[in-house]
C-alpha cells in the first residue's frame, strides 16, 4: 500500500524515478516478506534478498532467452529451450524467476522489447493463455503440430516465454516436441523461450536449442552466506556445519530449517546454537507439513484452498 502510496504522490520527487527503480523496489518488497510464520511481531524475517549461488547460472538463463526475444523482425527456427534439472528444494523455480526478472528489467531500460510470460504445471496449461483457450494437451503428433502452427501465430506480433513447472509429467510431449523442433527448419518460432523444471533424471536435452544445466547443491560458503541473510548476522561456523549437513545444501530446505529452529528457539541467538540433527533426514514436505499441521483448522482449510487454487 506504501508503494501505491507513493505512486500516487502530486510531487513527482517523491514518486520513483524509473520503471526500473519501481521493478526493483517491487521485488525488494516482495522478497522481504516474512517466510516465518510466528504468530508474534518477532518473526525470524527470513529474507530472500537475493539469489545466492545461483547468479551464474541465472545470467546464462538470461542470455539465452533474451537472445530470442530481441529483434525486430520475426527470427525463423526453434524457440529457445532452457532445462533446469535438480532435485525438489535445489532452486529452480529462484533461477527461472529471477532470470525472467532480470528480462524485464532489460525491457524497462528499452534494452528487449516487451514479452508476455505465462507458467503452469503442464506445458498445454502454460501456453493456454498466449492460445486464447483451454489447456488441452497435444495427444499425438497430428495435435502437436495443430499446437506448435497456433504457437507460432501467437509469437508473431509479441514474444513469449512460457516457464513449465513440472517436465516429469510433460516428457512424453516434451521429448516429441524437441524431436519436431530439431528436424524442422521452416518454424517460425524465434521469439519463443520454454523455461522446464525437471528432475536429473528426466530424458529431455536441449542440446542445439538452448541450456540444459543441472541447478547443484550450496556449497558451505553459500549456505553460509544464506543463513547471514536471513538471520541478519554471521553463523557461527559450527551452526554452517550442521546447517549444510541436515538440508543437505538445498536453498529451501536451509530455509525450513532455519524456520523449524527459529519456531522451537524463538530468539536469533538461541538459534544459531540450537542441535539441528532432529531434522537430520527431514524433506521439505514433512517440514513443511508439520507447520501446517500446527494451524487452527479453518487456516488449514485455508492454506488448503490458496494451494489449490495457485495450482
Amino acid at each position: 500500500c506504501r508503494l501505491v502510496d507513493r505512486l500516487l504522490c502530486r510531487d513527482p520527487e517523491d514518486r520513483p524515478r524509473s520503471a526500473r527503480t519501481l521493478i526493483e523496489e517491487i521485488a525488494r518488497r516482495r522478497r522481504t516478506v516474512s517466510l516465518a510464520l510466528a504468530d508474534t511481531g518477532g518473526g525470524l524475517p527470513l529474507l530472500a534478498t537475493g539469489v545466492v549461488g545461483r547468479t551464474d547460472l541465472v545470467e546464462a538463463v538470461t542470455e539465452v532467452v533474451s537472445g530470442r526475444l530481441g529483434g525486430d523482425t520475426l527470427p525463423a527456427g526453434p524457440p529457445a529451450l532452457v532445462v533446469l534439472r535438480g532435485e525438489p528444494g535445489a532452486g529452480r523455480s529462484t533461477v527461472a524467476a529471477e532470470a525472467l526478472r532480470q528480462l524485464q528489467l532489460r525491457v524497462a531500460e528499452g534494452r528487449l522489447p516487451t514479452f508476455a510470460h505465462a507458467a503452469g504445471p503442464r506445458l498445454s496449461l502454460a501456453a493456454a493463455s498466449a492460445l486464447g483457450r483451454t489447456g488441452s494437451p497435444p495427444v499425438d503428433d497430428a495435435a502437436l503440430i495443430r499446437w506448435v502452427s497456433d504457437l507460432e501465430a501467437a509469437v508473431a506480433d509479441r514474444a513469449l516465454v512460457l516457464v513449465l513447472e513440472d517436465g516429469d509429467a510433460d516428457q512424453r510431449v516434451l521429448r516429441r516436441l524437441a524431436a519436431l523442433l530439431r528436424r524442422d527448419p521452416a518454424l517460425q518460432l524465434g521469439r519463443l523461450a520454454l523455461v522446464v523444471r525437471a528432475s536429473e533424471e528426466t530424458p529431455l536435452e536441449a542440446d542445439g536449442l538452448g541450456l540444459d544445466r543441472v541447478v547443484p547443491p550450496l556449497t558451505r560458503g553459500e549456505v553460509s552466506e544464506l543463513a547471514h541473510r536471513a538471520l541478519g548476522s554471521q553463523a557461527p561456523a559450527a551452526f554452517v556445519t550442521q546447517l549444510l549437513q541436515v538440508s543437505r545444501g538445498l536453498p529451501a530446505l536451509v530455509h525450513e530449517c532455519l524456520r523449524a529452529a527459529w519456531e522451537q528457539q524463538g530468539d536469533r541467538q538461541r538459534v544459531v546454537e540450537a542441535d539441528l540433527s532432529a531434522l537430520s533426514g527431514a524433506g521439505l514436505s514433512s517440514l513443511a507439513g508439520a507447520r501446517v499441521a500446527r494451524l487452527s483448522a479453518a487456516d488449514q482449510r485455508l492454506v488448503h484452498g490458496v494451494a489449490v487454487a495457485a495450482r
